[in-house]
């Protein structure tokens, strides 16, 4: 992101944070050099500099918000997908608090494959659901290199595709997999409603079953 790219800012979440940090409009515009007038169009979710958004980020970090950077603070939708995505990468399971402030609570999940050879395919509601997919999801896999998901970002108005590939494991294999992915998000008011989740399901399916084929010849065996 360039400073001079104009994004859109999640301006309920912007006002959240000042309020939290126990800052004015006009306090905050003060620390920033910037007008009230900008803030407050900034609170109002309209279209301003990224540069903005990083004097507003830096200003509200030194009262108090010490987690805050520039990237969270705006809704346009690319940058919402990408937050998901990174909070995935380096949170895996515990990425919900991450990114909640983007989650709608009326948020649709949907994961891609057969619900009775892919443990955790299926649709799910609220960011409840989206918990309880990624339970299923790490209580199976996991993803020995956090920088192995590659991904590229194409938009089209609301909607956002990210489509590339990672790798992963079954828990107990010593084999990794590459793994293409299409992750779908739509993005409504600055949060995300619907996320999809379409990979290469059929050798998912097939990495499922001989793993499980071969947990049920060790319990045999035992």
């Amino acid at each position: 992101m360039n400073d001079s790219d104009i994004v859109i800012p999640n301006g309920a979440h912007i006002a959240q944070v000042r309020k939290s940090c126990g800052l004015t409009q006009a306090q905050l515009a003060k620390a920033t050099g910037y007008s009230i007038r900008l803030i407050g169009k900034t609170e109002q979710g309209k279209g301003v500099r990224y540069s903005s958004l990083v004097a507003i980020a830096d200003t509200l970090r030194r009262n108090g918000a010490e987690s805050v950077c520039a990237s969270q603070l705006c809704s346009d939708p690319e940058t919402i997908a990408r937050q998901f995505v990174e909070a995935y990468r380096w949170h895996e399971q515990n990425m919900i608090s991450e990114v909640r402030h983007l989650i709608s609570d009326d948020l649709q999940v949907f994961i891609a494959g057969d619900q009775t050879r892919i443990p955790f395919a299926g649709n799910y509601s609220g960011p409840e659901g989206l918990q309880q997919f990624l339970d299923r999801f790490f209580g199976l896999l996991e993803r020995p290199d956090k920088n192995a998901l590659t991904l590229k970002y194409y938009t089209n108005a609301n909607e956002v595709v990210a489509y590339g590939t990672e790798f992963g494991r079954i828990k107990g294999s010593d084999t990794s997999e590459l793994t293409w992915l299409s992750l779908l998000f739509r993005i409504e008011g600055g949060l995300v409603v619907r996320f999809e989740d379409y990979f290469d399901t059929a050798p998912a399916q097939a990495r499922v079953e001989a793993f499980r084929e071969k947990i049920n010849a060790w319990d045999e065996e035992e």
